[in-house]
């Protein structure tokens, strides 16, 4: 069976995906490959309908006719459907759509797999992230790797002058820890540029969410505290020293942190 599986992954060794080509997964690939090959077995009919969207359709049969409609149909899919969209993002594209589409496909993908929280997708994070691309793709692939708990490569990225240095502050923001606040906070201290300084407000307000933290899902009571007080303290020195807009930004991240407004 083993077998099988390995040759039809090498009949099919010309493929790429819509975000990455599989050779990008390095090691996890063929383990990824047989995941998909598995569930694929299971949920055959799945399979089948994600691979028939059309974006282009989606579009144009919805209110807005914007592109990014898709990402609702994939986000409506669920956590169920991981392997079926893993095997698009990284394995078996659709013909190429035209640029606007299939820029929005590639970030409703990535976007749809962060919200399946499952540690196995991280190679996929990892290889977009690595590839200093579009833009919105970028920022779906840091949040994907915060979601994860990947800080590594989103700290090699903060520094002033890298250009993906604001995808990683919401890819730390979406990491709801303690390392990714204190980091955020660092940050948030040195930081000059009204630019910046929203930016990082806007993180921290995210990171140490009163009303994310309230539900529990992130992490215990201990946890909450400890970033919330870190979030507060930097919020409250910005608040000192910053105005203008960087300021509003700066009372809202307040607001969110102390009493979850938004």
């Amino acid at each position: 069976m083993r077998a099988m599986l390995l040759l039809l992954l090498a009949s099919h060794a010309w493929a790429r995906g819509v975000n990455i080509d599989p050779s990008e997964l390095g090691d996890a690939r063929g383990p990824l490959a047989e995941s998909v090959e598995q569930a694929r077995k299971l949920a055959p009919e799945l399979f089948a309908a994600v691979g028939s969207l059309d974006p282009v359709a989606i579009a144009n049969q919805s209110r807005s006719r914007r592109p990014e409609v898709i990402g609702v149909v994939l986000r409506r899919l669920g956590s169920e459907a991981r392997w079926a969209l893993l095997d698009l993002a990284a394995f078996h594209a659709p013909p190429r759509l035209e640029p606007r589409y299939q820029n929005a496909l590639a970030v409703a993908l990535l976007d749809s797999l962060s919200l399946a929280a499952e540690p196995k997708l991280a190679p996929l994070f990892r290889a977009v992230w690595a590839h200093e691309g579009e833009m919105a793709q970028q920022i779906v692939a840091a949040i994907g790797l915060g979601k994860l708990g990947e800080l590594e490569p989103l700290l090699a990225h903060v520094g002033p002058s890298d250009r993906r240095r604001f995808a990683a502050f919401q890819g730390l923001a979406a990491s709801h820890s303690v390392r990714g606040t204190k980091t955020l906070a660092q940050l948030l201290d040195g930081a000059n540029d009204s630019k910046t300084v929203i930016a990082l407000a806007d993180a921290i307000g995210e990171v140490a969410s009163s009303w994310s933290w309230a539900t529990g899902k992130l992490g215990n009571a201990a946890t909450a505290n400890e970033v919330r007080l870190i979030a507060t303290g930097a919020l409250e020195r910005a608040r000192g020293r910053v105005g203008g807009s960087p300021s509003n930004h700066v009372a809202q991240a307040l607001r969110r942190v102390q009493f979850g407004g938004q």
